[in-house]
Protein backbone atom coordinates (compact mmCIF):
# COMPACT_ATOMS: atom_id res chain seq x y z
CA UNK A 1 0.00 0.00 0.00
CA UNK A 2 2.79 2.41 0.82
CA UNK A 3 4.25 1.92 -2.67
CA UNK A 4 0.94 2.92 -4.26
CA UNK A 5 0.72 5.98 -1.99
CA UNK A 6 4.21 6.99 -3.07
CA UNK A 7 3.34 6.60 -6.77
CA UNK A 8 0.12 8.56 -6.24
CA UNK A 9 1.97 11.41 -4.51
CA UNK A 10 4.50 11.55 -7.34
CA UNK A 11 1.72 11.64 -9.94
CA UNK A 12 -0.07 14.46 -8.10
CA UNK A 13 3.17 16.41 -7.92
CA UNK A 14 3.74 16.13 -11.67
CA UNK A 15 0.12 17.01 -12.41
CA UNK A 16 0.22 20.10 -10.19
CA UNK A 17 3.51 21.16 -11.77
CA UNK A 18 2.17 20.84 -15.31
CA UNK A 19 -1.03 22.69 -14.39
CA UNK A 20 0.82 25.63 -12.93
CA UNK A 21 3.05 25.89 -15.99
CA UNK A 22 0.02 25.99 -18.31
CA UNK A 23 -1.33 29.03 -16.50
CA UNK A 24 2.04 30.69 -16.21
CA UNK A 25 2.03 30.71 -12.43
CA UNK A 26 5.72 29.93 -11.74
CA UNK A 27 5.47 30.76 -8.03
CA UNK A 28 2.48 28.45 -7.64
CA UNK A 29 4.42 25.80 -9.51
CA UNK A 30 7.26 25.81 -7.01
CA UNK A 31 4.88 25.96 -4.02
CA UNK A 32 2.87 23.02 -5.31
CA UNK A 33 6.02 21.07 -6.12
CA UNK A 34 7.35 21.65 -2.61
CA UNK A 35 4.07 20.54 -0.98
CA UNK A 36 3.82 17.44 -3.11
CA UNK A 37 7.49 16.65 -2.45
CA UNK A 38 6.82 16.84 1.28
CA UNK A 39 3.91 14.41 0.91
CA UNK A 40 6.14 12.04 -1.06
CA UNK A 41 8.84 12.24 1.64
CA UNK A 42 6.30 11.47 4.37
CA UNK A 43 5.03 8.50 2.34
CA UNK A 44 8.60 7.17 1.98
CA UNK A 45 9.21 7.65 5.70
CA UNK A 46 6.01 5.74 6.57
CA UNK A 47 6.92 2.97 4.14
CA UNK A 48 10.39 2.55 5.61
CA UNK A 49 8.89 2.58 9.09
CA UNK A 50 6.64 -0.32 8.15
CA UNK A 51 9.80 -2.30 7.23
CA UNK A 52 11.49 -1.66 10.56
CA UNK A 53 11.34 -5.35 11.46
CA UNK A 54 13.85 -6.01 8.68
CA UNK A 55 16.55 -3.97 10.40
CA UNK A 56 18.32 -5.95 13.15
CA UNK A 57 20.04 -4.23 16.02
CA UNK A 58 23.82 -4.52 16.26
CA UNK A 59 23.73 -6.70 19.38
CA UNK A 60 21.26 -9.13 17.82
CA UNK A 61 23.35 -9.37 14.66
CA UNK A 62 26.51 -10.01 16.68
CA UNK A 63 24.74 -12.66 18.77
CA UNK A 64 23.63 -14.41 15.58
CA UNK A 65 27.18 -14.30 14.22
CA UNK A 66 28.53 -15.61 17.54
CA UNK A 67 26.04 -18.47 17.54
CA UNK A 68 26.89 -19.24 13.91
CA UNK A 69 30.59 -19.41 14.78
CA UNK A 70 29.92 -21.83 17.63
CA UNK A 71 27.64 -24.01 15.50
CA UNK A 72 30.04 -24.12 12.54
CA UNK A 73 33.13 -24.75 14.67
CA UNK A 74 31.59 -27.30 17.02
CA UNK A 75 29.76 -29.09 14.22
CA UNK A 76 32.87 -29.32 12.05
CA UNK A 77 35.03 -30.53 14.95
CA UNK A 78 32.52 -33.23 15.91
CA UNK A 79 32.05 -34.43 12.33
CA UNK A 80 35.82 -34.55 11.76
CA UNK A 81 36.34 -36.76 14.80
CA UNK A 82 33.41 -39.00 13.86
CA UNK A 83 34.78 -39.28 10.34
CA UNK A 84 38.21 -40.25 11.65
CA UNK A 85 37.02 -43.02 13.98
CA UNK A 86 36.75 -45.84 11.39
CA UNK A 87 40.24 -45.03 10.09
CA UNK A 88 42.09 -45.03 13.39
CA UNK A 89 42.90 -48.72 13.24
CA UNK A 90 40.68 -50.78 11.00
CA UNK A 91 40.53 -48.88 7.70
CA UNK A 92 43.14 -47.11 5.58
CA UNK A 93 42.69 -43.38 5.05
CA UNK A 94 41.61 -42.50 1.51
CA UNK A 95 42.16 -39.28 -0.40
CA UNK A 96 38.47 -38.45 -0.39
CA UNK A 97 38.50 -38.76 3.41
CA UNK A 98 41.47 -36.40 3.56
CA UNK A 99 39.67 -33.88 1.33
CA UNK A 100 36.65 -34.07 3.62
CA UNK A 101 38.85 -33.51 6.69
CA UNK A 102 40.58 -30.53 5.09
CA UNK A 103 37.16 -29.00 4.37
CA UNK A 104 36.25 -29.57 8.01
CA UNK A 105 39.47 -27.81 9.03
CA UNK A 106 38.50 -24.81 6.91
CA UNK A 107 35.09 -24.74 8.61
CA UNK A 108 36.83 -24.71 11.99
CA UNK A 109 38.84 -21.65 10.89
CA UNK A 110 35.65 -19.89 9.77
CA UNK A 111 34.00 -20.72 13.10
CA UNK A 112 36.96 -19.34 15.04
CA UNK A 113 37.01 -16.14 12.96
CA UNK A 114 33.30 -15.57 13.60
CA UNK A 115 33.78 -16.31 17.28
CA UNK A 116 36.59 -13.77 17.66
CA UNK A 117 35.00 -10.98 15.62
CA UNK A 118 31.50 -11.27 17.04
CA UNK A 119 32.84 -11.81 20.56
CA UNK A 120 34.93 -8.65 20.37
CA UNK A 121 31.91 -6.73 19.11
CA UNK A 122 29.67 -8.02 21.90
CA UNK A 123 32.25 -7.14 24.55
CA UNK A 124 32.64 -3.64 23.08
CA UNK A 125 28.88 -3.05 23.09
CA UNK A 126 28.61 -4.39 26.62
CA UNK A 127 31.46 -2.17 27.78
CA UNK A 128 29.76 0.93 26.38
CA UNK A 129 26.72 0.18 28.56
CA UNK A 130 28.56 -1.18 31.59
CA UNK A 131 32.39 -0.95 31.84
CA UNK A 132 32.31 -3.49 34.69
CA UNK A 133 31.70 -6.23 32.13
CA UNK A 134 35.47 -6.48 31.70
CA UNK A 135 35.68 -7.66 35.32
CA UNK A 136 33.42 -10.67 34.71
CA UNK A 137 35.40 -13.86 35.63
CA UNK A 138 33.32 -15.93 33.20
CA UNK A 139 34.48 -13.67 30.36
CA UNK A 140 38.12 -14.21 31.40
CA UNK A 141 37.66 -17.99 31.45
CA UNK A 142 35.95 -18.02 28.05
CA UNK A 143 38.73 -15.88 26.59
CA UNK A 144 41.36 -18.37 27.80
CA UNK A 145 39.38 -21.27 26.30
CA UNK A 146 38.98 -19.53 22.94
CA UNK A 147 42.73 -18.76 22.91
CA UNK A 148 43.41 -22.46 23.49
CA UNK A 149 40.95 -23.33 20.72
CA UNK A 150 42.79 -20.99 18.37
CA UNK A 151 46.15 -22.50 19.31
CA UNK A 152 44.70 -25.97 18.77
CA UNK A 153 43.42 -24.85 15.36
CA UNK A 154 46.98 -23.87 14.46
CA UNK A 155 48.17 -27.32 15.58
CA UNK A 156 45.44 -28.90 13.44
CA UNK A 157 46.55 -27.13 10.27
CA UNK A 158 50.31 -27.16 10.85
CA UNK A 159 50.80 -30.61 12.37
CA UNK A 160 47.71 -32.85 12.30
CA UNK A 161 46.65 -32.36 8.68
CA UNK A 162 50.21 -32.85 7.30
CA UNK A 163 50.45 -36.06 9.34
CA UNK A 164 47.11 -37.24 7.94
CA UNK A 165 48.31 -36.53 4.39
CA UNK A 166 51.26 -38.84 5.03
CA UNK A 167 48.88 -41.60 6.18
CA UNK A 168 46.82 -41.80 2.97
CA UNK A 169 46.57 -45.50 2.12
CA UNK A 170 47.34 -46.51 5.74
CA UNK A 171 45.54 -46.51 9.06
CA UNK A 172 45.96 -43.26 10.96
CA UNK A 173 47.53 -44.60 14.14
CA UNK A 174 49.07 -47.79 12.78
CA UNK A 175 52.57 -46.35 12.54
CA UNK A 176 52.26 -43.48 15.00
CA UNK A 177 54.93 -42.99 17.64
CA UNK A 178 53.98 -42.45 21.27
CA UNK A 179 54.53 -38.70 20.91
CA UNK A 180 52.39 -38.53 17.77
CA UNK A 181 49.72 -40.65 19.42
CA UNK A 182 49.66 -38.42 22.50
CA UNK A 183 49.51 -35.30 20.33
CA UNK A 184 46.64 -36.57 18.20
CA UNK A 185 44.62 -37.71 21.20
CA UNK A 186 45.34 -34.48 23.07
CA UNK A 187 44.35 -32.27 20.13
CA UNK A 188 41.11 -34.19 19.63
CA UNK A 189 40.23 -34.02 23.34
CA UNK A 190 41.03 -30.32 23.58
CA UNK A 191 38.95 -29.53 20.50
CA UNK A 192 35.92 -31.55 21.60
CA UNK A 193 35.82 -30.18 25.15
CA UNK A 194 36.76 -26.59 24.30
CA UNK A 195 34.05 -26.03 21.69
CA UNK A 196 31.40 -27.38 24.03
CA UNK A 197 32.76 -25.35 26.95
CA UNK A 198 32.71 -22.15 24.88
CA UNK A 199 29.12 -22.82 23.84
CA UNK A 200 28.07 -23.48 27.44
CA UNK A 201 29.77 -20.38 28.83
CA UNK A 202 28.12 -18.27 26.16
CA UNK A 203 24.67 -19.38 27.36
CA UNK A 204 25.22 -19.70 31.12
CA UNK A 205 24.29 -16.21 32.33
CA UNK A 206 23.99 -17.52 35.88
CA UNK A 207 27.80 -17.75 35.98
CA UNK A 208 28.23 -13.99 35.45
CA UNK A 209 30.18 -12.50 38.38
CA UNK A 210 29.35 -15.56 40.53
CA UNK A 211 32.10 -18.14 39.83
CA UNK A 212 35.84 -17.47 39.80
CA UNK A 213 37.69 -17.90 36.52
CA UNK A 214 40.12 -20.29 38.22
CA UNK A 215 37.25 -22.58 39.21
CA UNK A 216 35.82 -22.60 35.69
CA UNK A 217 39.20 -23.28 34.13
CA UNK A 218 40.00 -25.94 36.71
CA UNK A 219 36.84 -27.87 35.88
CA UNK A 220 37.55 -27.36 32.18
CA UNK A 221 41.06 -28.77 32.59
CA UNK A 222 39.64 -31.83 34.36
CA UNK A 223 37.26 -32.43 31.45
CA UNK A 224 40.08 -32.15 28.90
CA UNK A 225 42.27 -34.54 30.93
CA UNK A 226 39.38 -37.00 31.27
CA UNK A 227 38.65 -36.93 27.54
CA UNK A 228 42.37 -37.32 26.74
CA UNK A 229 42.73 -40.22 29.18
CA UNK A 230 39.61 -41.96 27.89
CA UNK A 231 40.82 -41.71 24.29
CA UNK A 232 44.26 -43.04 25.24
CA UNK A 233 42.92 -45.98 27.27
CA UNK A 234 40.48 -46.87 24.50
CA UNK A 235 43.34 -46.88 22.02
CA UNK A 236 45.39 -49.20 24.24
CA UNK A 237 42.49 -51.61 24.53
CA UNK A 238 41.48 -51.59 20.88
CA UNK A 239 44.89 -51.37 19.22
CA UNK A 240 46.10 -55.00 19.57
CA UNK A 241 42.90 -56.53 18.21
CA UNK A 242 42.72 -54.03 15.36
CA UNK A 243 46.35 -54.63 14.36
CA UNK A 244 45.76 -58.39 14.45
CA UNK A 245 42.79 -58.02 12.08
CA UNK A 246 44.84 -55.88 9.71
CA UNK A 247 47.70 -58.40 9.74
CA UNK A 248 45.30 -61.26 8.98
CA UNK A 249 43.72 -59.32 6.13
CA UNK A 250 47.13 -58.52 4.64
CA UNK A 251 48.31 -62.16 4.93
CA UNK A 252 45.09 -63.39 3.31
CA UNK A 253 45.53 -60.99 0.44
Amino acid sequence: MMVFRLMSAAAESVSAALGSIDYGRIDTFFAGLSAQGMQAALAVQAWLGSLGWLFIEWRTALLLAHLAGLVVGLGAALLMEIRLLPHLKARPLERRDLAWLETGGTCVKVGLALLWLSGAGLVALGWLKNPDILLNPKLHAKLVIVVLLTANGWVLHQLVLPYLRSRVGHTILGGASRAQLAGLMGSAALSLVSWQAAAYLGMARELNFTVAAADILGFYALLVAAAWGLATVTNWLVRPAAEARIAMAQSGA
